[in-house]
């Protein structure tokens, strides 16, 4: 029989070498294109560790780390892996696993139906007291309980509903007195210089006290925060009563409206400009007339039989701004959201709207579908 030359036995080697090191770099280049779509991924999803794609890519990884070992010559090429039966198996753990957080989530919720306030150890959120009444308007938190209800929210770290409702309306008697003092300011930019002043001296203490953190400890009994921002709207009142009374779970709903009406307590209240007709140009002919004060939704709504309980119970906070010192849209959304207690979901809406069947119900069950709840927006 024929013997192989060294020589020929010496190329088979380095062939065989030189195949084993191109396997290595292409492995090598293979993990870190995995690496790299495994990143995109977390970053476009915001995957939690432990996911089902995050365990695929590591049983691949523990594969390629392998067989590169082997090509190296320092063991054996690893047995055959079903990495696809092992990513179903692991898609199917986690279901599982979100099926039994989800029973829990709703087992919890279902027990705090009847005591919506009844939520931190079995014991009232003393955040929420003492409760502020959201009628009549005029009502003052400062004068109510005392300038303590203040120093506590911002000095003591004893956050309390109460406490911020005060601390807003003592910017707005402020500001109110800054606008009368400057009715004859001769530019705009005085007044504004003026208004930011306030800002920074009244407002400002609010948001430096509990910046990048909570003010209150968020609630997991999945009650919904509505932020309603009201300009001289006489749709309010039913607005309130759609919602409540569509709800699936009323007694965990809670509402923090800005009221921006004209109360006609120190003013005459005016409307807006009307158009009465057309001249013979065809040009409209508007008229600004003198009127009544505003409808107060929250008034028509705590005062009907069937809704003033949720009143009572503090599930209404309002802020009451004078529509001639409002100051828009954004301001208004912003001092609703200073009215939030800690509810599990935050929900804004218009003053003007109907509301679906359980419509609570759903978007909490929607908003949890979400890959990224409890992070999730919708819009």
């Amino acid at each position: 029989a024929g013997r192989a030359s060294p020589a020929l036995m010496k190329n088979s080697k380095e062939r065989m070498r030189d195949r084993a090191n191109r396997l290595v770099e292409s492995i090598g280049k293979m993990e870190g294109v995995y690496d790299r779509k495994l990143k995109k991924f977390d970053k476009m999803f915001n995957l939690p560790k432990g996911n089902p794609l995050d365990a695929l890519v590591h049983g691949a990884d523990k594969q390629l780390d392998g067989m590169k070992a082997a090509l190296e010559g320092k063991g054996a090429m690893p047995g055959h892996v079903d990495l696809m039966q092992d990513f179903k198996d692991a898609i199917g753990r986690d279901n599982a696993k979100e099926k039994r957080r989800k029973e829990k989530r709703a087992k919890k919720e279902r027990a705090n139906v009847e005591s919506p306030d009844m939520t931190l150890d079995g014991e009232k959120p003393p955040h929420l007291y003492p409760l502020f009444p959201p009628m009549p308007p005029r009502t003052m938190a400062e004068e109510l309980f005392g300038k303590e209800i203040i120093t506590d929210t911002l000095q003591h770290d004893k956050p309390t509903i109460a406490g911020v409702i005060a601390v807003l309306q003592r910017f707005l008697q402020n500001l109110h007195q800054m606008l009368i003092d400057n009715k004859n300011a001769k530019t705009p930019d005085e007044v504004i210089e003026k208004y930011f002043a306030l800002v920074m001296n009244y407002l400002e203490p609010l948001e430096e006290a509990y910046r990048d953190r909570s003010i209150f400890p968020i609630r997991e009994d999945g009650s919904i925060f509505m932020s309603l921002g009201a300009y001289r709207d006489h749709l309010l009142g039913e607005t309130l009563r759609q919602a409540f009374k569509t709800a699936a779970y009323p007694d965990k709903l809670f509402v923090g409206a800005v009221v921006q009406n004209c109360f006609g307590i120190d003013v005459q209240c005016r409307t807006g400009v009307e158009v009465k007709g057309k001249d013979k140009h065809g040009h409209p002919i508007t008229e600004i007339s003198d009127r009544g004060p505003d409808v107060n939704g929250i008034e028509q709504f705590c005062t009907d039989p069937d809704y003033a309980k949720y009143c009572e119970r503090g599930q209404i906070r309002a802020l009451y701004v004078n529509e001639t010192e409002s100051n828009g849209p954004t301001t208004a959304r912003y001092f609703a959201s200073k009215l939030w207690g800690g509810e599990t979901y935050f929900l804004q809406a218009d003053a003007h709207l109907r509301f679906a069947k359980e419509w609570d119900r759903l978007y909490a069950e929607e908003v949890q579908l979400a890959k990224n709840y409890p992070k999730a927006v919708l819009s």
